[in-house]
């Protein structure tokens, strides 16, 4: 009975492994979603899909960002004024231009 017991723990230990080995965890995925980028490597690419791609609360978690993220930009779009931002950028111009000639 122990040898049986020992076995299923050690299948379930080279299972955690292997499966994070090729799927991200949880948490990982949802701060490269926040930070709102894909993992640079190519191995870290497929291993970041193929969690996408099984998780359902990662999948759910991704497109929920994509979606606040685009209303936060339309919205910014349309509240500030382009004369405004002009404004602003001719302040910033000349505020650095006097800051060089220091």
């Amino acid at each position: 009975m122990s040898d049986a017991v020992n076995f299923g723990e050690r299948l379930k230990h080279y299972w955690h492994e292997v499966y994070y080995f090729f799927f991200r965890r949880c948490k990982d995925v949802a701060e490269l979603i926040d930070l709102g980028e894909e993992p640079a490597t190519l191995m870290g690419r497929i291993r970041y899909r193929l969690h996408i791609a099984f998780c359902k609360a990662c999948r759910n978690y991704l497109n929920l960002t994509q979606v606040l993220r685009e209303v936060i930009r339309e919205t910014l779009r349309k509240s500030i004024d382009p004369a405004r931002i002009d404004q602003l950028n001719q302040k910033l111009l000349q505020k650095l231009s006097k800051r060089d000639k220091s």
